[in-house]
Order: C-alpha cells, then sequence, then structure tokens
C-alpha cells in the first residue's frame, strides 16, 4: 500500500459529478484515500443545499 491521499473537496466534488479525470484519480488511489473533517463538512454542508441530498436520504 502506499502513502495516504488527502484529496482537496473540489476534486471529490468533481468525482460526485462524473468528471473523467476526477474518476480516474480517485479510482486510481481508492484503497489510500483518507479525509479531513473539513472536507466532509463542505461535502455535507454543500450536500444539504442540494436537492439531490435530500431524494438520496429520505
Amino acid at each position: 500500500m502506499g502513502k495516504p491521499v488527502l484529496p482537496d473537496t473540489d476534486v471529490l466534488i468533481d468525482f460526485l459529478r462524473g468528471h473523467a479525470k476526477a474518476l480516474a484519480l480517485v479510482r486510481s488511489c481508492e484503497d489510500r484515500l483518507i479525509l479531513s473533517a473539513v472536507v466532509v463538512s463542505e461535502l455535507y454542508a454543500g450536500g444539504m443545499n442540494s436537492s439531490r441530498f435530500s431524494e438520496c436520504f429520505r
């Protein structure tokens, strides 16, 4: 196993939106990804403002 990878929120947002470069990056290091509390909270806060968020958590 290689070194851990700490992606920025923007990379994960692009991944969730299906952007090819972000998909490739995340998939290439998915066994080494770590998320900071800041990234998790930013994703959560951004998701709260999305209609898709409420669809996923009904």
